[in-house]
């Protein structure tokens, strides 16, 4: 929002951008002797879909101060981080201060009921890697939200109640609803890794998922995880452990939730011996193009071998796996000494990763 008022970019401008972080195209200065007459950007006051009011979330930092002398000690992005600090460190006389930042952004304040926001949430819940279910496009999400069939992810196992009145919908019929239903209740037996991603936990990804899974083993003991917990698991910083906190800790997400697990059978992760996971505790990062195997393809077979995949490079990390075109991940590898191989010697580290590692 402030980057809206700062550079007052409007419709039909000409923009000069910048690659962000390698990927996300930045607007760095608008091209103001070029504009036709166009009206400035204003800021909606009501959700576009559901006509609750928005709400303006600013990026606050946490500051520890010394209530004696009010000397700032030390800041922080979260405010789950730094009162883990002050209870980490247990001193008398410190004090946990919110300091405001420019809004960030504005949301819609209805949350899980909103029909955009749940439609959303929804289509990502259904997504091949999360619960997989075939025949439940978006155009049939759409449908089953408009008619009031569904109000939350679990109500989609309970889609078998209304299996007559569905057929007798435009765009259905018996076989397709069959099918439909087939694929939902196949859908119910679920990997703790795909449960976790299905959420839409803010920044928890595929890989952290997976690397949350392998460590907890149990959906109940990540919902009640510790910071100082999650930050001990590879992949996993402060701001992301604070995501999950944050998440588990919403009235609306947990009664989503205790409706939705009676539902499911989650598949118990099979705890192998040192010796069938040959990759255990070692981290490794995926970057660049690759040709010969999918990402996703590499990423199962690494974790089913014990390894740790990582979205970033760091100085834990233990190997990097370099495809086409390999941008910053590689240089920081390069100058952190980390090892390095080639899509191409992906299969022989496979079947001997003691010459790589």
């Amino acid at each position: 929002i402030d980057e809206l008022e700062r550079l007052d970019p409007r419709v039909g401008d000409t923009v000069i951008i910048r690659r962000a972080g390698d990927v996300i195209p930045q607007i760095v200065k608008v091209v103001t002797s070029n504009r036709v007459n166009a009206d400035k950007v204003t800021i909606p006051k009501k959700c576009p879909t559901c006509e609750s009011e928005v709400e303006q979330f600013n990026a606050s930092d946490w500051s520890i101060y010394d209530k004696k002398n009010l000397k700032k000690i030390k800041t922080f992005g979260s405010k789950i981080e730094a009162e883990y600090y002050l209870i980490s460190n247990d001193k008398e006389g410190l004090a946990l201060k919110e300091i405001k930042n420019k809004a960030a952004f504005i949301k819609c304040s209805s949350n899980y009921s909103c029909p955009d926001i749940l439609r959303g949430n929804l289509i990502h819940f259904v997504s091949r890697k999360a619960f997989d279910i075939e025949g439940l496009g978006q155009e049939i999400i759409n449908t089953l939200i408009n008619e009031g069939y569904i109000k939350d992810q679990s109500d989609i196992f309970k889609l078998h109640v209304h299996k007559s009145e569905l057929e007798r919908m435009d765009g259905f019929g018996v076989k397709s609803i069959n099918n439909l239903l087939d694929a939902i209740d196949k859908s119910r037996n679920i990997d703790l890794s795909k449960l976790i991603y299905s959420l839409g936990i803010p920044e928890v990804g595929e890989a952290t998922s997976r690397n949350l899974a392998a460590s907890f083993l149990a959906f109940e003991v990540i919902k009640s995880a510790s910071f100082k917990d999650l930050v001990g698991i590879e992949d996993i910083g402060s701001k992301v452990a604070a995501n999950i906190i944050t998440f588990f800790k919403s009235e609306d997400m947990n009664n989503i939730i205790d409706k939705l697990l009676p539902e499911l059978s989650i598949n118990k992760l099979e705890v192998l011996s040192n010796a069938e996971m040959p990759l255990k505790n070692i981290s490794i990062v995926l970057t660049g193009k690759l040709a010969m195997f999918s990402r996703d393809e590499i990423k199962e077979n690494l974790i089913s071998m014990g390894a740790k995949v990582s979205s970033s490079v760091s100085k834990n990390t233990n190997l990097v796996i370099a495809g086409d075109k390999a941008g910053s991940k590689l240089k920081k590898a390069n100058d952190l000494g980390i090892n390095i191989i080639t899509e191409e010697e992906y299969s022989d580290f496979l079947n001997e990763p003691k010459k790589y590692i």
